[in-house]
Order: C-alpha cells, then structure tokens, then sequence
C-alpha cells in the first residue's frame, strides 16, 4: 500500500470518528435537556430501526435548529423548500443526503487523488448537489403549476357554476386536476377538514407556491366571501387574464431560444473539453488540479462563466 493511500485511510477513518462522536454528543444533549418518559422513549427509538433511521435521528435536532433560525430571520426555510419542490422527505432526511453525497465524494477524493485540495472540492460538490436538484425541481414544479393555473380556475369557476360550494369546488379541483395543482390543493382540503379555515388553508398554498397569479385568485376569493358578488364570473375573467400571460410568456421564451440555448453551450464548453483532456491525456491537464495558478485559473474561468450568464440573460429580457 503506498504511503499516500495509506494516509488517505486513516484521515478517512479519523473522519468518520470524529462525525460519529459529533452526532453521540448531540443526542446526549438533546436528552439531557429533556428527559422523555421510558414508554415514549421507546416508542421514538423503535428497536428495530436501520442504519439510515439511526443517524437521521441524530440529524433531526441540527434540522430543526435550522429552520427554526430561518423561520426567526423571515428566510424561507429548509422544510418550505422541500415543499416547494414537491419531495416526499423530512428536514433531516435531507440534510443526511447532503452529509452522506459530501462524505462520500471526499472519500473517493482521498482514494484517487490523495490529500489534495480536490477531495475539499469534491467534499463541497457533495454537499451543494442535493441543493441544486432541489432548486431544479422547485423551479420545474413552478412552471407546471404555472402551465396548469389557467385550466384550474375554469375548472373551479365551473363547480362554482354547478352549485357547488367553495370547499367542494375546491376539492373538485384537487381530484380532477393533475399534479402538482392537485397536490397542493388535496393538501389545501387536508388542512380544512383538520380544523384550519379556509382563509388559512388557502394562504398557506400562495405561500408553498409563489405564485403571483395564485395570490391574485385568493384574493379575489376572500373578497368574495367577505362582501359576496359573482364568484364564478370573477373567476372567469382571471382566468382569461391568466391564460393571455401565459401566451406572451411562451412567445418570449420563443424569441429568446436562441440566445438561452446559446449561453448553455457555452457556459457547458469549458467543462466538457476540461473533462476530455484530463480523459485523454491526464499528465497534461493535472497541473490545473494540482498547482495554485491552476486553481486560480479555474476559478477566474468560474467567474467569467457565471458573468456572461448573467449578461446573455440580461440581453435575452432585454430582447423580449
């Protein structure tokens, strides 16, 4: 074995010592603050639990700290995200796929390259990964929900039309629409029939979904249950306000395909012909990998990729 894979498994093995003494002394805390009765100790720690259920319990009191801060400072937090983004899995779930991702590119890291600056950035690569994915659901999700927004009202202003009331044409949306419209709205009748009003219930979708065309349709609705009027009829010209949007906003993306599709093949150039040479030949390329100026350089071409981003970005809104 040589001496720097050696070293590489040691630092490993020190490493994960270290996290799993980490997350022990957490938990000592946590019950040290709180004592639980032995029947409901039982009960949150089953017997049979795996290893991942293990250590999510140990993460759960670091997510829940989290949130509690962003929740103090006006950030949206961590579970809202999740939300947004539409993904079946806890605060601490997620959290433990970022440690588990980083811990395990940096071990890979240690293994081929050794202790060098690239396991720190295959470490951090890890651990910004599962944000990113959740970003790219959150903002695919959006524009579904977006796309599906003018079919929604109709199909509420239609129940209303046929006599329903508010909360069953609310339900009517969330059985006959499609995700993630029925999602969010099944989720709005869950809460009603938990005891929440519908005021609330509604808010709390503007507010998983950030929508402003949404936000416009509960306003209407609370204006309508406060000082009555033709809900339906309301409903129908939001819904052709909202459908016109959506035509304009697909005739601006038409016109400006061409300088997005532009900016990614660009931006993807780099890192593709960077991929190949280190492929084809690797004593050529490590110097960018292994020597400061290298890092440097990588790092200014990491600027100048993200600048001109946001310039074709600003040219193509400017276009449209």
């Amino acid at each position: 074995m040589s001496p720097t894979l050696f070293v590489g498994l040691v630092t490993g093995v020190c490493l994960a010592a270290a996290i799993v003494v980490f997350f022990w002394s957490v938990d000592q805390i946590r019950i040290g603050r709180a004592e639980p009765d032995p029947v409901v100790r039982s009960l949150v720690r089953p017997k049979g639990e795996n290893a991942w259920q293990f250590m999510e319990r140990y993460v759960q009191p670091i997510a829940e700290i989290l949130n509690e801060r962003n929740q103090r400072r006006g950030k949206v937090t961590l579970a809202d995200r999740i939300a947004r983004g539409g993904m079946h899995v806890t605060s601490s779930e997620f959290l433990l796929i970022q440690f588990s991702l980083a811990a395990f590119l940096a071990v890979l890291g240690l293994l081929f390259f050794g202790l060098r600056p690239a396991v720190l950035i295959l470490a951090v690569a890890g651990a910004i990964a599962p944000n990113l994915y959740l970003s790219g659901r959150q903002g695919a999700r959006q524009a579904e929900f977006d796309k599906q927004l003018g079919n929604m009202v109709t199909l509420l202003s239609n129940s209303l039309k046929t006599g329903y009331s508010l909360v069953q044409a609310i339900e009517t949306v969330a059985k006959k629409s499609p995700p993630p419209v029925s999602e969010e709205f099944d989720r709005c009748i869950s809460a009603i029939q938990f005891g929440a009003s519908v005021e609330d219930a509604l808010a709390a979708v503007v507010e998983r979904v950030q929508n402003p065309d949404l936000d416009f349709i509960v306003i209407a609705i609370l204006l309508h249950r406060r000082v009555g009027g033709n809900l339906a009829e309301i409903l129908d010209n939001i819904g052709e306000t909202i459908r016109e949007r959506l035509r304009m906003k697909r005739e601006m993306s038409v016109v400006t395909a061409h300088a997005r599709a532009s900016s990614r093949v660009i931006s993807a150039l780099p890192i593709i012909l960077a991929a190949l040479m280190y492929m084809i030949t690797p004593t050529y390329f490590t110097p960018m990998i292994t020597n400061p100026i290298g890092w440097f350089m990588i790092a200014f071409a990491v600027i100048l990729v993200v600048s001109g981003n946001m310039i074709m970005g600003r040219m193509s809104v400017a276009r449209a």
